[in-house]
C-alpha cells in the first residue's frame, strides 16, 4: 500500500513539472522559431501558431487531469483547462484586421487563464496542511516564490489589458508590449507549478 501511495505522490509530482516546463519553454521556443524565420516578436500566433496551440492543448490535457486537495482546486484546474482550450482553438486576430466574436472570446479566455493562474498561486499553493505556527522554513520560502510569481502574472494581466483597452498605442508597440508580457507571465507560471512539484527539494510530502 505504502509503494502505491509513493508511486501517484510521484506521478503526481510529475504532472505539475510537465504543467511547469511546457509554460516556462513556450515563450522562448516561440521566440526563437519567430527570429530564425526572420519575423518579429510581435505575437506567438505569427510564425508558431502550431507550437502555441499544441502547447495550450497539452496544458489543458494536463489540468483537466490536475486534482488537488479540495474542490475549489479541481475546478480551479477545470477553468485553467477551459480557457486554454479557448485561447487555442479561438484565435487572435491578424495585426491590421478587426476583431469579432472568435477573438472576443480568445481575449476573455486569455485573460481568465492568467487570472486563475494567479489565484493558484496566491491563494491555493500556499495552504499547507500545517498549522500556520508549525509551517516549515522551506514551505515559507516556496510560498514567498508563489506569491511573487502570482503578483508577477498580474501585474503582466494587468499590462496586456492595458494595452489592449488603449487604442492611442500603435499597433507594432501595443502587440510587441502583449508578447513580453506573456512571455513574463507564461515563465512566473511555468516557475510556481515547477516549484510546487517539488523541483527544489528531494522530498516529496505534499503540502
Amino acid at each position: 500500500m505504502k509503494t502505491i501511495y509513493t508511486n501517484h505522490t510521484y506521478s503526481y509530482l510529475s504532472l505539475r513539472k510537465s504543467v511547469g516546463v511546457i509554460a516556462i519553454l513556450l515563450p522562448f521556443v516561440v521566440s526563437v522559431i519567430t527570429l530564425f524565420n526572420g519575423g518579429e516578436l510581435q505575437s506567438y500566433y505569427a510564425t508558431a501558431r502550431d507550437i502555441v496551440v499544441g502547447a495550450l492543448c497539452a496544458i489543458s490535457l494536463l489540468m483537466f487531469f490536475y486534482t488537488g486537495y479540495s474542490s475549489i482546486d479541481n475546478w480551479a484546474g477545470n477553468a485553467v483547462g477551459l480557457f486554454a482550450l479557448g485561447m487555442a482553438w479561438l484565435p487572435p486576430p491578424s495585426v491590421g484586421t478587426e476583431s469579432g466574436w472568435v477573438s472576443t472570446i480568445h481575449f476573455i479566455s486569455g485573460f481568465l487563464f492568467f487570472l486563475t493562474l494567479s489565484f493558484f498561486c496566491l491563494f491555493l499553493f500556499t495552504k499547507s496542511n500545517a498549522e500556520k505556527d508549525l509551517m516549515t522554513i522551506k514551505k515559507k520560502r516556496r510560498n514567498k516564490i508563489y506569491i511573487i510569481c502570482g503578483i508577477a502574472i498580474l501585474l503582466c494581466l494587468a499590462l496586456m489589458s492595458y494595452v489592449s483597452l488603449n487604442e492611442t498605442i500603435s499597433d507594432d508597440y501595443s502587440t510587441l508590449l502583449i508578447y513580453v508580457a506573456q512571455s513574463i507571465a507564461n515563465i512566473a507560471f511555468g516557475i510556481s507549478w515547477l516549484v510546487k512539484g517539488k523541483i527544489l527539494s528531494k522530498k516529496v510530502p505534499l503540502d
